[in-house]
């Protein structure tokens, strides 16, 4: 926990603290980067966790970055909140960031995620100098906003028979866990070609973790899909933070026109399209997007 200005994390290191909110609700979260750095907080992706982005810390110490990964309530560390809201998220991150004593942060986003970073860039205009979207979804009820076929059936079960979406989450849950090598190999499959040499780089180990701890709750994760096909509560030309958007042109979740959307939208957007790369070119950007975003806050 976080007590009086003090982790108390039991021994399990930097990936694996909290940090209890003023509601009582405890927020799991890990670490990466220079301890004493500016600080990002970061929004993990769909069916994942707070671990997704520890392919940054070389590049965090580099450029001088302290990155904070909160589990949402329901994925990894952090208990589930029920029928949470994506607007509920800018609380939590609030929160986290009191708990820590930092009174202004970076939000960064990827895929699943960047919906909830454009929350927090929306509601904590005052604390957030700049939002990094990264292969970012958009609002369900956009124009173009027809998902990838996977996203779109566990969506469509999250309100229709979350108990399928139970079954096939515990299953992946498991082969992640038990056979990390197999469970790359699977997910291989679907993913772009840029994104599958990033991934096959990472230790089979290392990529299925991320996932294991997103989905050991499968309940939580249904709960996570539900959102995901929700209407935000906002419309993003509200946000009036920085807002920086990165896409690779050949990203097999995320098509390009969505982040076209999102920077035709929102008033202080800029989007970098990164030709040759897809769904995982953070993995190649860190130190470009954690530049970016501390130059413009």
């Amino acid at each position: 926990m976080r007590a009086g200005g003090r982790d108390m994390d039991g021994g399990g290191g930097r990936e694996s603290r909290s940090a209890r909110l003023p509601d009582g609700r405890v927020l799991g979260y890990a670490e990466y980067g220079d301890p004493g750095g500016v600080v990002v907080i970061n929004c993990h992706g769909g069916l994942s966790s707070r671990l997704d982005i520890r392919g940054c810390d070389a590049a965090a110490r580099a450029t001088g970055m302290r990155v904070i990964s909160p589990d949402r309530p329901g994925v990894g560390r952090s208990p589930r909140q029920p029928g949470r809201s994506l607007l509920d998220w800018p609380a939590d991150v609030a929160g986290l960031a009191d708990a820590l004593g930092v009174p202004r942060f970076l939000v960064l986003g990827w895929s699943a995620g960047g919906p909830y970073a454009a929350a927090c860039g929306y509601a904590l205009p005052e604390r957030v100098g700049a939002v990094g979207l990264v292969a970012s979804a958009i609002p369900p009820a956009a124009a173009g906003a027809d998902v990838n076929a996977m996203d779109r059936v566990f969506a469509a079960l999250s309100g229709r028979a979350p108990w399928l979406d139970q079954i096939a989450f515990r299953g992946l849950g498991a082969l992640a866990r038990r056979a990390p090598g197999a469970f790359r190999a699977l997910s291989l499959v679907t993913l772009d070609p840029p994104s599958r040499a990033l991934v096959r780089r990472l230790p089979p180990g290392l990529y299925a973790e991320a996932i294991a701890e997103g989905l050991r709750d499968p309940g939580g994760v249904v709960e996570e899909y539900r959102i995901l096909g929700s209407a935000w509560g906002f419309d993003p030309a509200w946000i009036t933070r920085p807002v920086h958007i990165w896409q690779g042109d050949t990203d097999s979740f995320v098509p390009v026109g969505w982040s076209g959307w999102l920077a035709g939208r929102i008033p202080a957007a800029r989007l970098t399209i990164c030709p040759g790369e897809g769904h995982f070119l953070a993995l190649n950007r860190y130190p470009e997007i954690f530049t970016t975003l501390s130059a413009a806050a």
